[in-house]
């Protein structure tokens, strides 16, 4: 008996793999005749539908749809603030590969025949299949045309500033600089989508080092020194302009050090520095980056009113004339340098500069960190003393003294604002200035005492 269910499950499942067999063998039979040498149904190249199309005709279709942009024909590229640059179709040879796409589209199901894809084929007849029509562009042509753009688009980024006016400290923004990613937008450019004529020119925003959030907490300046150079003399100018742009516009965060050697880097000609005099020993000598010391000791100075710690400083081992005995910072190489801390706790800010043959360097700070801070004004009054002017008159007689105007004195009037850190005048600021001129005293003589005045 269970012999005989055995072979009635048997017969039954014969009897289905064989139908099974004949419809797939059927199905395929059926693809083979209708579709041999056509693209299947459900197949679109760019969303245009090309099923039941050959080859041929699938090609014409797309190039109707979308015809090749002629030589003079234009690509127009924008940025995202509304800016717009036309490029020549014919610049960068630009090309619709259609017969790629329609060889692809061909190829769709062409392996779907065995009972296992057969399923397949189904599916992409009822999902669709779309083949990216792709471009051909002479990318050589196109970077150079880009490379054009950015020559003028691009803009290097400005650090925020601080600025001192009229006794207050005054944050200057900074500018985000802006610079075209040339290979981000060729790849905009070749995945456009067929028939579309607009791409985005992809641009990079450039952040600046120093930023208003970096300089917020500077309020107030908490030491200033200046001293002054021989402008005549070229190569010495030179290095020390050189010095003093390194170390301007520069944040030394709370619990930083900095050193002077680091920030200026070494003194070579390959880095712009100049020969100029130096001191060795007990004597002068000519070395690249001479003048600089004169840079070290206006900033020490300027560092030492602020009331920050000095880690390092040397004097020059004969005297100087920029600074007072005693008060310079010698730098050799890297045996020497000038360094300080700020033990604050907020960051400070350097600025450094040049007025003429003045070098002015500038610390900044905070309210909190400056120990004491103290504001005058003072006013200088210069007195003007009067002439006297003597005159013939003669209706006076002999001894006779006749006075007309007895003369009034005149003023010279400046009126400073002083700033006053931590013991020490940092700035003197005149704001006001009034001058009188004296009146002259007018006295009368007779005619016999004219001669003997």
């Amino acid at each position: 008996m269970l012999l005989k269910k055995i072979k009635i499950v048997l017969l039954i499942t014969s009897i289905i793999l064989v139908q099974i067999i004949i419809g797939v063998g059927l199905s395929t039979a059926v693809k083979s005749y209708l579709y041999q040498d056509k693209i299947i149904p459900g197949t679109t190249i760019s969303g245009v539908p090309v099923g039941g199309l050959s080859s041929e005709e699938a090609l014409t279709v797309l190039k109707n749809h979308f015809p090749q942009p002629t030589a003079d024909s234009t690509l127009l590229l924008s940025d995202n603030i509304g800016s717009n640059w036309k490029i020549k179709y014919g610049e960068i040879k630009f090309n619709y590969n259609y017969q790629e796409a329609v060889n692809a589209a061909v190829k769709v199901g062409s392996g779907n025949h065995s009972f296992w894809h057969i399923e397949n084929f189904y599916a992409i007849i009822k999902n669709n299949e779309n083949i990216i029509l792709n471009v051909e562009i002479y990318q050589s042509y196109l970077k150079k045309v880009l490379k054009d753009i950015a020559d003028t688009y691009n803009t290097q980024p400005q650090n925020a500033k601080i600025a001192y006016l009229e006794n207050k400290v005054v944050l200057l923004p900074e500018t985000v600089g802006k610079q075209v990613d040339i290979a981000a937008t060729i790849q905009n450019i070749m995945l456009l989508p067929a028939g579309k004529h607009q791409a985005e020119l992809v641009v990079k925003n450039i952040i600046p080092s120093l930023t208003s959030a970096d300089l917020k907490d500077i309020n107030i300046l908490i030491g200033r020194y200046d001293t002054i150079f021989d402008s005549e003399k070229k190569a010495r100018t030179h290095n020390i302009t050189i010095a003093s742009e390194k170390i301007n516009n520069l944040l030394i965060k709370p619990g930083a050090e900095f050193s002077f050697n680091q920030t200026i880097g070494a003194r070579l000609s390959e880095r712009g520095f100049k020969k100029a005099t130096i001191i060795i020993d007990q004597g002068l000598a000519q070395g690249y980056g001479g003048g600089i010391c004169q840079v070290s000791s206006t900033l020490f100075n300027a560092v030492f009113i602020a009331g920050l710690p000095v880690l390092e400083r040397h004097t020059h081992t004969i005297l100087v004339n920029y600074a007072p005995v005693g008060k310079d910072a010698a730098i050799a190489n890297d045996v020497k340098d000038f360094r300080f801390k700020n033990d604050g706790q907020k960051a400070i800010f350097i600025a450094s500069h040049i007025e003429k043959n003045r070098l002015i360097v500038k610390v900044f700070g905070h309210y909190q960190d400056a120990e004491s801070i103290e504001h005058k004004t003072e006013t200088v009054r210069q007195v003007i003393k009067p002439e006297t002017v003597y005159k013939i008159d003669k209706n006076l007689r002999a001894g006779e003294v006749k006075i007309i105007n007895p003369g009034k004195d005149g003023y010279d009037i400046k009126t400073y604002e002083i700033t006053i850190i931590n013991g020490m005048l940092v700035e003197r600021k005149q704001v006001a200035h009034q001058h009188i001129e004296p009146e002259d005293a007018l006295i009368m003589l007779p005619p016999q005492q004219a001669g003997a005045k």
